[in-house]
């Protein structure tokens, strides 16, 4: 019986860098073909339908926790919606710009409270929408 040799490591097909405006954007390492999974991530935040202030503040808490890697990756996000300068970001101005659709997904909110999502955020899939 032969042994297997070890499998190599996927190629990774996309980088992350700067793109011509400064923003940070997924860029194609390889030729992609239609079809073929790029990336898969889980949502670092998803948000609640119909949400108030309250209401988002209680989902970035149940979910982000306190101040440490997930908040920062949250932050680090652009909310294009920021005026007049990048230090004026709101968590809805960051999820306004990189939020996406999450069909049949559920919020959790503070209190160990549950709520259709209306969408998600998600840290480096964003970043494949850099330049529209």
């Amino acid at each position: 019986m032969s042994e297997e040799p070890p499998r190599s490591p996927a190629k990774k097909k996309y980088r992350l860098g700067r793109d011509r405006h400064g923003g940070i954007g997924a860029f194609a390492c390889t030729e992609i073909s239609i079809g073929m999974v790029v990336l898969t991530e889980k949502p670092i935040l998803l948000v609640p339908e119909n949400c108030d202030d309250e209401l988002l503040e209680g989902a970035l808490l149940a979910q982000l926790g306190p101040p440490g890697p997930a908040r920062r990756a949250f932050q680090a996000l652009a909310d294009s919606h920021a005026r007049p300068r990048p230090c004026d970001k709101t968590p809805a101005g960051i999820i306004r710009t990189n939020g996406y659709p999450c069909p049949g997904a559920v919020a959790d909110t503070a209190g160990g409270g549950r709520h259709p999502a209306v969408g998600g955020v998600f840290p480096i899939f964003s970043r494949f929408n850099s330049d529209c």
